[in-house]
């Protein structure tokens, strides 16, 4: 596709097990992170607009969790190799991220997560 976004060549796939360590490494206790990895579960009925079951170029970038506080969202994480490898595109795909979680209504963070790196987006 001419329009898609370009992806980091890698092929490597984040493990969901290995989402939750690099954030429980921030000190996010692991029982209050919920990934959005997968098929929707009874457990995201509040985030089902975010869940997503696979990456299709061209659609919108989601986060992989939320780590929440009193059942309440407090810090939204993506992966970086979620997001393409152009430092531009990367830029328009977090504005347009941050947009999203923000028409929520929900005041969190949103961090960009790679290995030994985390970084946070208001």
């Amino acid at each position: 596709m001419p329009n898609a976004p370009a992806r980091p060549a890698s092929n490597a796939q984040v493990r969901p097990t290995a989402i939750p360590r690099e954030v429980v490494g921030c000190g996010v206790p692991r029982e209050s992170v919920k990934l959005f990895l997968g098929p929707p579960k009874p457990e995201l009925l509040d985030y089902l607009d975010l869940c997503h079951t696979h990456d299709v170029p061209g659609t919108a970038v989601l986060p992989n969790g939320v780590a929440e506080s009193r059942d309440r969202p407090l810090l939204y994480f993506i992966t970086k190799d979620r997001l393409s490898a152009d430092a531009t595109q990367q830029s328009d795909e977090l504005s347009r991220l941050r947009r999203t979680l923000g028409s929520r209504g929900e005041r969190a963070f949103l961090a960009m997560v790679e290995p030994g790196v985390s970084g946070s987006f208001q």
